[in-house]
């Protein structure tokens, strides 16, 4: 039989028993996140491939591709999201060149890193750096 109205007896024991529920089986990150956590960590030992990432994950190359644009990302938009988050993190650094960081992104040369943070922000590496380093960018006129 439908209720009058609603049983606040029996919401307190179902909320009790999902709270304990959560409490027992508490959520996994789900593909796509575990697949941008290793794709952070990966940029500080190596430049992450897609056969590389697939191996750590435990699936084939396709079944990534699949997971991920299931969710609406490429592998590819992944990747270059967590070279846009590692660039970041390095100019943050006043004591890593520009040139190193290029280096450690594993850009080709200084000049594909600047296009990309250029791509990436609408600002040069140096400007990028400036700004998060709390340093007055320098006008035309200081030049």
């Amino acid at each position: 039989m439908p209720t009058a109205g609603p049983d606040r007896a029996l919401f307190d024991v179902l909320e009790d028993h999902a709270r304990a529920l959560r409490e027992k089986f508490p959520a996994r990150p789900g593909f796509v996140d575990r697949l941008i956590t290793l794709l952070d960590e990966a940029w500080a030992q190596e430049e992450p491939t897609l056969a590389s990432v697939a191996k750590k994950l435990g699936v084939s190359t396709r079944t990534l591709q699949r997971r991920a644009s299931e969710r609406g990302r490429s592998f590819a938009a992944l990747l270059d999201d967590a070279r846009r988050r590692a660039a970041m993190r390095w100019l943050a650094e006043a004591d890593v060149s520009l040139g190193e960081v290029a280096f450690l992104l594993h850009f080709a040369d200084q000049a594909t890193f600047t296009r990309a943070v250029k791509r990436w922000t609408g600002h040069t590496p140096s400007e990028v750096r400036a700004r998060s380093l709390g340093i007055a960018p320098r006008t035309a006129e200081a030049r």
